[in-house]
């Protein structure tokens, strides 16, 4: 496509480096349990099962939204990823096989556990919602941190995962407070 051709800048390759000095049996066997727990199939599963109890619930203005804003990611995703065709590292320790730029994982477990906090604290505290939202930086900071530890992903890759998550929460919170 357009961006083939994209290199890993030198910021990606010194990561790349220091992420095989920390290299060990612990940390890698937590990181393959985080990419599995986070990949796109689980996360589809998990977002079923959460619209199905949003719909049990009788909120299906929720489910509906929470649904297609997964959809809408993961549609997003594909888009990039065919759009920039990055090639991933070449030393991982979890072989992929699609683009790499965004990260995917990051982009979509972002959105995911970023929109159940949205919609888990609409109604509660401000020290309930920074509790909620802090807990979902953790989640998505070890995702992304994984997804580079895995060397699955280069740092730029995941980077730029946080940032289309961002900007796809972003729309979607306009989106839900205005028709919502």
């Amino acid at each position: 496509m357009i961006f083939q051709n994209f290199a890993p800048l030198a910021i990606d390759t010194s990561t790349n480096v220091a992420m095989v000095a920390i290299e060990n049996p612990l940390l890698t066997a937590f990181s393959k349990v985080i990419a599995v727990s986070f990949d796109t199939i689980s996360l589809v599963v998990i977002s079923v099962i959460i619209s199905a109890y949003f719909f049990y619930r009788n909120q299906s203005k929720k489910e509906l939204f929470f649904a297609s804003m997964m959809v809408v990611t993961g549609a997003v995703i594909y888009f990039l990823k065919e759009l920039f065709q990055r090639v991933r590292p070449m030393n991982p320790l979890m072989a992929e096989t699609n683009f790499g730029f965004p990260s995917g994982h990051a982009t979509a477990s972002i959105v995911f556990v970023f929109l159940l906090a949205y919609l888990y604290t609409k109604d509660k505290s401000n020290e309930t919602r920074k509790k909620v939202y802090w807990a979902a930086g953790v989640v998505a900071l070890i995702v992304g941190f994984t997804r580079i530890y895995l060397r699955a992903h280069w740092l730029t890759d995941v980077l730029a995962g946080f940032v289309a998550a961002a900007l796809i929460l972003v729309g979607a919170i306009f989106v839900e407070k205005r028709f919502g």
